[in-house]
């Protein structure tokens, strides 16, 4: 009688470990309910969503900060219809900085069924609130205006390319003094460089991830 190899069940155990890892980086949730929590959160650019499939997203293809910060996943937003409303990922950044000033921040992006974006908001409830410098004050700080969210929004909707192209927040920012560079007043929030040039990065790594994972 001829005597199977003993390396046979290790490589058919093996393969199948592996295959259940690769479904473990990347597991697709079903349709859940929101929160009323995230109703809240979401109402403002999709009144009619409802509900939400949690898109998992390979440690692979993440920064370690990304997990260390929580940003895995991201949502597909639907209506009761179970029509595709947009998509939506959460970030958490400590934004660290040259003057080391700079709060952690908390926000979520949205983007349409297309994957272009349409928004970015700080959720209710969570910390992590966009905060500038003051002039003048380099220990004081304060929360973005109205217009200075409004800038913001405009910046990621069109981003200049001078902001593009900046390979890093010290192009736009001096590392001694903390101050911006003259080039950049016009592409970023007034003394919120930082959080500006990160938050652009972040709207364009998270697009493109999604590009990559989205298949509807």
């Amino acid at each position: 009688m001829r005597h199977r190899s003993p390396l046979i069940p290790l490589l058919l155990f093996l393969a199948a470990s592996l295959l259940a890892a690769c479904d473990e980086k990347a597991k697709t949730s079903d349709h859940v309910p929101l929160t009323e929590e995230e109703l809240g959160w979401f109402s403002p650019h999709h009144p009619t969503a409802v509900s939400k499939i949690v898109h998992g997203i390979p440690v692979e293809l993440l920064s370690e900060q990304d997990v260390t910060m929580g940003n895995t996943t991201f949502l597909a937003l639907y209506d009761a219809g179970k029509t595709l409303l947009g998509y939506a990922r959460q970030i958490g950044d400590p934004l660290s900085c040259a003057s080391g000033k700079c709060k952690a921040i908390r926000f979520f992006l949205l983007f349409d069924p297309g994957l272009d974006y349409t928004a970015v908001f700080h959720p209710a409830g969570k910390s992590g609130d966009f905060y500038k410098g003051v002039e003048g004050d380099p220990e004081a700080d304060e929360l973005f205006t109205q217009a200075d969210r409004e800038f913001l929004h405009s910046l990621l909707l069109d981003p200049p390319t001078k902001l593009l192209e900046a390979e890093s927040a010290d192009v736009i920012v001096d590392a001694v003094s903390t101050a911006t560079y003259e080039d950049f007043w016009d592409v970023v929030v007034r003394q919120a460089a930082y959080t500006t040039y990160y938050v652009l990065r972040h709207m364009i790594n998270s697009r493109d991830l999604m590009q990559g994972l989205v298949t509807e």
